[in-house]
């Protein structure tokens, strides 16, 4: 649940110090073509996660865990690339790999999410969070 609610929050990367209790440089390795320093974090009560940094650009370009499972510890990988500068200034990252697909135990799935369009500060009308009414319960025989 915890890895849920982190995976969740868009400024994730923003409130790396507030999410995990320890991190530190362990190494660096190859993600791809690219250099990337290798920092091990920990999040408080939960599994230690690797996020990789790009050397030059200094952003994130991969994150690697495993889950605790019942049948033994699944691995759980995200890349992060394709980085965009949007109109607010602020890079994100528009090819985003996960494998496997969800937080899920099957062998070698993946998925893709390609984001085609950023809008920064798009006005979002009330009426995009008011509370649907309830479905009525079927009516009786």
């Amino acid at each position: 649940a915890e890895r849920l609610a982190r995976a969740a929050n868009f400024y994730e990367p923003l409130m790396l110090r507030d999410l995990y209790a320890t991190m530190r440089v362990v190494g660096r390795e190859k993600v791809g073509t690219r250099d990337a320093y290798v920092v091990s974090a920990t999040p408080i009560g939960n599994t230690a996660e690797k996020l990789y940094f790009d050397v030059v650009s200094g952003l994130l370009v991969r994150k690697s865990s495993y889950l605790e499972t019942a049948v033994g510890k699944s691995p759980l990988q995200v890349d992060y690339s394709d980085y965009r500068l949007t109109n607010g200034g602020v890079k994100v990252p528009f090819l985003v790999k996960m494998a496997p697909a969800g937080m899920r135990t099957e062998i070698e799935p993946t998925s893709t999410m390609r984001v085609t369009r950023v809008v920064d500060n798009a006005p979002l009308h009330d009426a995009k969070f008011v509370r649907p009414m309830p479905t009525p319960p079927p009516a009786r025989r």
